[in-house]
């Protein structure tokens, strides 16, 4: 938990999509910079974002008290605070990655109509998240592998954006440039980074090229390359060196702002024992549900915790006081993030039966989920066994595509005509 809200980065997780580049007049630091004033996420969070014509790709990682639902619940809130920047995004897919193992995550895709349905009343909050499918995939691209773990494998200075790409057995990786690191420390950075990034790759990648690039007016990159067969004694003599360098555990006078975890912090016992649990109570909260407040409010937090035994008892009831109606603000911006108030849905007039074995069912009652999640209405009528290529599937895709066109969902029926021709391609017919 402490590491999703800490040293969280997400390292171009997208850059391995090979998706072609965006359309929309909307830039993916413009999608993250929404979804930062929104305050869906902890605002430790850094979220990646990409922009393409047909999806916007949001990546970040999961909260590890959070099951499918709460997955669900986010990315809808994810969803509907990108699509309120642009009335043409037609889809916004969440990727939830583990922070175990960072070629695995959970994705889910929100289509404009799931939230458009669900803003107008003809779909209720279970049947939206029972609609939403969430797939577990795993990451195979041996760069976006490489990325991820040299992100998170940064020590010797700030926390910069790691990009890399694989150029024949050579892996490149880009970095931006610390300027107050001396030589020594970019070297010991360098080597690290190649550490992490031969235990990514694999034994296919004999040479790693890293390049720490200058965002001054001297544009004076510095680059360190380094064969395998190099790196892992250079990593034992630095090791070696530094063995008997002692690294002492020093016991702190006062608590710190910039040490405290919410989701861990107990209250010291003292004056205000319950009122201070209740605080700290609602911060985790607030923390659970992905909800970024300042750093003022840990503070303020440390300032009575450190007081208990120094202030006056008026001082510190005033310090709650505020303290809670800080906290108070947080809470009513959760409350109306989550407020998409569905209007009363009509009455459905009886409608016509079909004959179709496929589409057995009442007519007007299919088009709710397909309109709702095309993607995830085939999933879930796919025949067993043949899949796609079953005769029945072309008939259900068929259906799902005129009931987008009848609904003016242009982008989302031309992609499903291209599967469709696909799939009879492939079947001869």
């Amino acid at each position: 938990m402490n590491k999703r809200f800490g040293l969280i980065a997400l390292l171009a997780l997208s850059l391995g999509l090979g998706i072609p580049p965006a359309t929309l007049a909307l830039s993916g630091a413009d999608v993250v910079a929404a979804i930062d004033k929104a305050k869906v996420l902890d605002a430790s969070i850094r979220v990646n974002a990409q922009v393409t014509p047909e999806v916007i790709y949001i990546s970040t990682y999961k909260n590890p008290k959070a099951n499918d639902r709460d997955c669900k619940i986010e990315a809808v809130l994810l969803a509907k605070t990108v699509m309120e920047l642009d009335s043409k995004i037609p889809r916004v897919e969440i990727r939830f990655y583990s922070q175990n193992a960072l070629s695995r995550f959970k994705k889910i895709s929100v289509s404009a109509g799931d939230v458009k349905a669900f803003a107008a009343g003809t779909m209720q909050e279970d049947q939206l998240l029972n609609s939403l499918v969430l797939a577990e995939e795993e990451t195979k691209d041996p760069n976006v592998r490489a990325t991820s773990h040299l992100q998170e494998n940064q020590y010797a200075r700030r926390k910069r954006e790691v990009s890399s790409r694989i150029n024949k057995n050579v892996l490149e990786v880009s970095a931006g440039l610390d300027p107050t690191l001396e030589d020594v420390y970019l070297k010991a950075e360098a080597l690290r980074l190649a550490e992490k990034a031969f235990e990514a790759v694999g034994d296919d990648i004999d040479e790693v090229s890293i390049t720490f690039y200058d965002g001054s007016r001297e544009l004076s990159n510095r680059n360190v390359t380094l064969k395998r067969a190099q790196q892992k004694p250079f990593s034992e003599a630095l090791n070696n060196a530094l063995k008997d360098l002692e690294l002492k555990t020093v016991k702190a006078e006062k608590l710190a702002a910039e040490g405290l975890d919410v989701t861990t912090f107990e209250p010291s016992e003292g004056l205000y024992l319950q009122e201070r649990k209740e605080l700290v109570g609602r911060l985790r909260a607030l923390k659970e549900a992905g909800v970024g407040f300042s750093r003022d409010v840990l503070v303020d937090l440390v300032a009575i915790e450190n007081g208990l035994t120094t202030l006056d008892e008026a001082v510190l009831r005033d310090k709650l006081a505020k303290l809670s109606a800080f906290i108070g603000k947080y809470e009513e911006n959760l409350k109306k993030a989550k407020e998409i108030k569905p209007a009363a849905a009509p009455k459905a007039s009886p409608a016509a039966k079909t004959n179709d074995p496929v589409l057995s069912e009442n007519v007007d009652q299919m088009k709710a989920p397909v309109l709702a999640n095309p993607d995830g209405y085939l999933a879930r009528r796919s025949p067993t066994g043949n899949g796609e290529d079953h005769p029945n599937f072309q008939k259900l895709l068929t259906f799902a595509i005129d009931t987008l066109r009848q609904a003016g969902r242009t982008q989302d029926a031309a992609r499903l005509e291209t599967r469709l021709k696909e799939i009879k391609a492939r079947n001869g017919n």
